[in-house]
């Protein structure tokens, strides 16, 4: 008897560490897991029985709750969805959120341990808890510039980005992606037509959930020049003496040693240059040029000046191809690839004196004062490389905001994706010779030369800075 009572009692202690140890494995290793598993209502039901904070820009609101009468207290509620759709994202109850939804959501959800305070109050005062507010960089009248200037581009809405800066703070004025799509539609809390209206979103050939603004790369044609110029004032490299001919057929520009294929210049440019120094080569965007630059250069200078931007160039993959296609590469093609923000910062940090700053996306996240910042040109080198950009509108290849009445200076681009097929490009900033700037970055798919539909675009941007007053 006593054995079986011993064995009994050896059984069930067994069990009770085995409850244990489930506990504790439950508890405290796979809790995280747990809470942020999608199929858990119970996180989802704690979400939506608190207030989500405001994201608002300028003092307008872009995103917001508001109260139901439904199993979910709180619906999301975004005003003026496709002009801003880049910004906010989406937060949704079955596919997560996108956008400043989650990178700001333990601000929004009122977890951010910045937040503590409000939180101890709210629990004396006895008032429902709520998630903090984002208040964003983006300057309303100035977005909706931007959007309106893509949504009427191209006879008709534009396929693209934009983005215009601050370049003196990095702060983000403008951020565009077109086609857009309307987050409404996924903050819904009917399950079905959430789910058709994903479905919808991701079967468009158009990709409307892609931000092309920041997470689509093309090539940026001739403006990556301005990085290849930028790397060869940094290596106080010989600019001069490069010749560029007219090519059998009528085009202009030159046969490279080295090159497989013939280069090519932007197609308005039906004249032969004659022998070219860095300043003509930027003006009338001799590809020919910068191909014998960037192979005078070599690969490590353009890889170091593009690393400052974070442009693929300069990863390790692409740098394999970059010195096997270097003169291609010289006037952004072969497989330099970049994307809308980061070309804007190229154009900032030529506008703010050679400086390389951060980028601001929120009003409480500006670097500290101190805090260095990189330098791509010199003060002297920035000016003379402003000085060509601001050439090249006035009677270069973009000629098309010659008449601006803010005075521009910037580049064009057209970035051939196949024989049919090339991409408009154009930045800069504005204005020429100001103290207080914009700088910008717009691209537009499939529409040919840069001037003809980009500059535009980037025309109304400084129409709408100049307005307002942000620039002088």
């Amino acid at each position: 008897m006593n054995t079986s009572l011993r064995r009994i009692a050896v059984t069930i202690m067994a069990l009770i560490v085995l409850l244990l140890a489930n506990a504790t494995l439950t508890q405290v290793f796979k809790a995280d897991g747990l809470r942020a598993d999608p199929r858990n209502q119970r996180v989802l039901l704690d979400e939506y029985s608190r207030q989500r904070g405001q994201i608002s820009a300028g003092g307008q609101l872009l995103a917001y709750s508001v109260s139901t009468e439904g199993r979910f207290r709180f619906l999301r509620v975004y005003p003026n969805p496709l002009a801003y759709a880049p910004v906010t994202g989406f937060y949704s109850l079955s596919y997560s959120s996108a956008g400043l939804e989650r990178a700001e959501d333990s601000i929004l959800n009122g977890s951010d341990q910045r937040l503590f305070g409000r939180r101890l109050a709210d629990f004396f005062t006895g008032r429902d808890p709520r998630g903090g507010n984002v208040a964003t960089t983006i300057n309303p009248q100035v977005q909706q510039a931007a959007w309106d200037a893509m949504e009427d581009g191209c006879n008709g809405p534009c396929k693209g980005a934009v983005v215009a800066l601050e370049p003196s703070t990095g702060k983000v004025l403008a951020m565009v992606s077109s086609p857009s799509y309307d987050p409404n539609l996924l903050a819904t809390h009917d399950i079905q037509a959430q789910s058709t209206a994903w479905q919808q979103l991701r079967d468009n050939p158009d990709s409307p959930l892609l931000n092309r603004a920041i997470s689509e790369t093309y090539p940026p044609g001739s403006t990556f020049k301005l990085v290849i110029a930028g790397a060869a004032l940094r290596a106080r490299e010989d600019t001069d003496h490069f010749v560029c001919l007219r090519l059998p057929g009528g085009r202009v520009g030159n046969y490279v040693r080295g090159m497989s294929r013939p280069v090519r210049d932007d197609p308005m440019d039906t004249t032969p240059h004659g022998q070219v120094d860095l300043r003509h080569g930027l003006v009338v965007s001799c590809n020919a040029y910068f191909a014998q630059l960037a192979m005078r250069l070599g690969p490590q200078p353009i890889l170091d000046a593009a690393s400052l931007f974070q442009i693929d160039a300069a990863r390790p993959a692409t740098a394999a191809a970059l010195r096997r296609n270097l003169p291609h590469a010289g006037y952004g093609q072969a497989d330099v690839l970049v994307s809308p923000l980061k070309m804007a910062r190229v154009a900032a940090a030529i506008a703010d004196r050679g400086l390389v700053g951060p980028v601001q996306w929120t009003a409480d996240s500006a670097p500290p004062a101190d805090e260095p910042r990189q330098r791509f040109l010199t003060d002297a080198d920035a000016a003379t490389l402003s000085r060509y950009m601001r050439e090249a509108v006035t009677s270069g290849t973009g000629r098309t905001l010659a008449s601006n009445a803010t005075p521009i200076a910037g580049k064009t681009g057209t970035a051939e994706v196949d024989d049919d097929r090339a991409h408009s490009w154009f930045a800069g900033f504005a204005p020429y010779g100001g103290t207080k700037r914009i700088a910008f970055a717009v691209v537009v798919e499939n529409a040919g030369y840069g001037s003809r539909a980009a500059a535009p675009i980037a025309g109304e941007i400084v129409n709408a800075a100049r307005d307002l007053g942000l620039i002088k």
